[in-house]
């Protein structure tokens, strides 16, 4: 396999089933090989906490970035400062949600096992067997994700409802935003850049977001 394949591959099975993000690990460009980043290499705390994590609830995956250390440092490096980021991520969430993850990925790898012992049966009694803890194996992981993906709407739900509070207040002190605007232009001796949206934390840790604060951050530039 491509080296650059096998970098693209690893990440995914190591990001995967650990974040409800998990869709930007499979955004990675396969063709084009890791993409360069700010974060070039973890530091040593990093990279500890991270490999630490992984011996207990990925020792596969771990094998396989230990191998990718020997044969290819750089990506090795690029491999460990991505999953590092995803499991960031992993951290944030409820115990009761890492927990589904983990679960998640545990019933995926379970099931693939079951399918190739199905596959490589012979006995058509023990291929029955098989056949029936597969399918109690996948219930599981269809249970299991749709508690994830419940989360991942309640997750939305509250996001969406901070939003329409913050258009409300918006509207509420819409002379003042405009005042502001106008007092800030009147200083600037070249045109303003794009709005600069205020970062905030992930996940639903973040309160509340207002009206006011534009009107706070308009106020100190």
């Amino acid at each position: 396999m491509n080296k650059c394949l096998t970098v693209v591959a690893l990440v995914a099975i190591v990001t995967s089933g650990w974040v409800l993000a998990d869709q930007d690990a499979q955004q990675t460009p396969a063709q084009n090989g890791p993409r360069r980043s700010r974060r070039v290499s973890l530091t040593q705390e990093q990279e500890t906490q991270l490999l630490e994590w992984m011996k207990e609830h990925r020792p596969e995956d771990l094998e396989r970035l230990e191998n990718l250390k020997e044969e290819n440092p750089t990506a090795y490096r690029w491999a460990t400062a991505r999953a590092y980021g995803v499991y960031q991520q992993f951290k944030m969430l409820s115990p009761e949600m890492q927990q589904a993850m983990i679960a998640r990925q545990q019933a995926r790898l379970r099931s693939w096992r079951l399918s190739r012992a199905y596959l490589q049966a012979d006995d058509d009694k023990d291929r029955e067997s098989i056949r029936q803890q597969l399918i109690d194996s996948l219930g599981e992981e269809f249970d299991l994700e749709q508690k994830i993906r419940e989360y991942r709407l309640e997750q939305m739900a509250e996001q969406l409802e901070r939003l329409r509070e913050n258009l409300s207040q918006r509207c509420e002190h819409r002379d003042t935003i405009v005042e502001n605007d106008m007092n800030k232009l009147l200083t600037l001796e070249r045109p303003p850049g794009p709005r600069q949206r205020k970062a905030g934390p992930r996940h639903g840790s973040r309160k509340n977001v207002s009206a006011q604060d534009d009107i706070q951050n308009q106020a100190s530039q």
